[in-house]
């Protein structure tokens, strides 16, 4: 089972394609089941998901244990950095033309938000932000 990670805007967000042969973060309609579920707590009309190099969401909420971490774990921490640093940039450009972006988070998407909090573009940039499971996110620059 993946994680999703979910992004919500004003307006309409510009596409960001899969790209096989060069996977990156990108943007997907979201299934109409998981529409239907996490509609009732974002506030914004047009709902994406959010993919990574992976082709899924995982990679946005994997957390090290930075006592005990070991070279794979960091070889992957830093891949998986690069995604932050894409989505960020997205983001980014989406908050300037649109305004705040709300990001949701979780394993079942059908689990309603525990926490709600508002974070900016920085600290999605910082070295060792991931998302926290059930968190909604009001993102501003």
């Amino acid at each position: 089972m993946c994680n999703f990670l979910f992004a919500a805007a004003d307006q309409p967000l510009p596409a960001l394609e899969w790209d096989e042969e060069h996977p990156s973060v990108y943007l997907s309609t979201p299934q109409e089941a998981e529409l239907k579920a996490i509609r009732s707590w974002l506030t914004k009309p047009f709902v994406y998901h959010v993919g990574s190099h992976e082709g899924c969401g995982c990679p946005f909420c994997y957390e090290l244990d930075w006592e005990q971490i070991t070279e794979e774990e960091l070889v992957e921490w830093n891949t998986n950095r690069e995604d932050f640093h894409q989505l960020a940039a997205y983001l980014e450009a989406a908050i300037i033309s649109s305004g705040p972006v709300e990001l949701y988070n979780a394993w079942d998407y059908w689990d309603p938000p525990l926490e709600r909090r508002s974070i900016s573009i920085r600290d999605i940039r910082g070295d060792r932000f991931v998302f926290g499971e059930r968190e909604l996110l009001t993102v501003h620059l």
